[in-house]
């Protein structure tokens, strides 16, 4: 009983020791991958060029202080309630 124990221990051990070198593997591997020089390779391989960005795939925003968010906040705001105001409602009718 003891030996059976034992050997489930060095079992999970062992079991442990790899899981934590394939994860060290992938690590490196991940890292590696990464790398400019090796993306440049592939992009050679297979004959991939880079080609500018189509104009729906490129986003920018603009980073602003606090006080500027609520001024543009306020005037959205704003502007929101007159566009409401000047909307004609339709007229409920009867049923």
């Amino acid at each position: 009983c003891v030996n059976d124990v034992e050997k489930r221990l060095r079992t999970t051990r062992r079991d442990i020791a790899n899981t934590r070198n394939e994860l060290i593997n992938l690590r490196n591997r991940i890292e590696e991958r990464s790398r400019w020089e090796y993306i440049r390779e592939r992009m050679a391989y297979y004959r991939l060029n880079l080609r500018p960005a189509k104009p729906g795939q490129v986003h920018s925003a603009r980073v602003i202080d606090s006080a500027t968010a609520r001024r543009l906040a306020t005037h959205y705001d704003r502007q929101n309630r007159i566009a409401q105001s000047r909307t004609v409602k339709p007229k409920q009718g009867r049923r």
